[in-house]
């Protein structure tokens, strides 16, 4: 422990410039870490990948394992910024897992070889995900076309990807970024828009709770890519 045991008395609930722990703040510091959420429940590319994985499949079967998951999801991410938190206090203003020092806390070593395997399993499956994608935008088949063509386009995204890693101070930077364009689209505005387009949408015809609902989720996402990426914006520019 480093500084949990004192940071655990020294926690305000609203916003404080002595306390150590702020649980509510307020103004930018509150929503600049919106996009990093976002980002960290954007998981509606595996949703088919599950559905069609499950044995004995149903729309309830599956809506009740994608609630497990997100709770699961909640409680190891609540648990992990929280006590993170207390542990250093107002120092934190990135990736709490650079404060550790997996030399002198080797319980710490465990969680950077964690996050090394799965940067090297996730790049390969992301990158994959992205030149497909390239691959489909500009007409190109990825089982037809030429080799030499394939090698340029992976060894550019490989070294894309290297110069941002090496080249942006920050990893919430990228992740609020990301999460705020791809969390709020994806999560929110897109779903919301297909319901609405799919077909003979209407308030007669869906009710007036899943019409308020859907509304409510379409200008949620508004609100989250727009906040979040001015959040993220601002204290990039800015700073904290």
């Amino acid at each position: 422990m480093n500084g949990l045991p004192e940071n655990i008395h020294d926690i305000s609930v609203g916003k404080s410039d002595d306390a150590e722990v702020v649980l509510f703040n307020s103004g930018n510091a509150a929503i600049e870490g919106l996009g990093v959420f976002l980002f960290a429940y954007v998981c509606q590319i595996n949703a088919y990948e599950v559905y069609w994985d499950m044995t004995d499949r149903s729309l309830s079967k599956y809506t009740l394992a994608s609630a497990l998951g997100m709770m699961l999801c909640f409680l190891l991410y609540a648990m992990t910024s929280f006590f993170g938190y207390l542990d250093f206090g107002r120092e934190v203003t990135s990736s709490v897992l650079l404060m550790y020092d997996p030399i002198k806390e080797k319980q710490m070593m465990v969680g950077f070889v964690g996050v090394l395997v799965k940067l090297c399993c996730s790049f390969a499956l992301l990158s994959m995900a992205c030149r497909n994608s390239l691959y489909g935008t500009i007409g190109w088949d990825a089982d037809e076309i030429p080799y030499w063509k394939h090698i340029i386009v992976v060894v550019t995204l490989s070294v894309i990807m290297l110069l941002f890693g090496l080249f942006i101070p920050k990893i919430t930077i990228v992740l609020g970024f990301a999460g705020s364009i791809t969390g709020g689209s994806l999560g929110f505005i897109l779903p919301a828009l297909f319901v609405m387009y799919s077909g003979d949408w209407n308030l007669k015809k869906v009710g007036i709770f899943n019409y308020l609902c859907t509304y409510a989720l379409l200008l949620s996402g508004v609100v989250a890519v727009i906040f979040g990426e001015g959040g993220t914006i601002y204290s990039t520019v800015i700073g904290d």
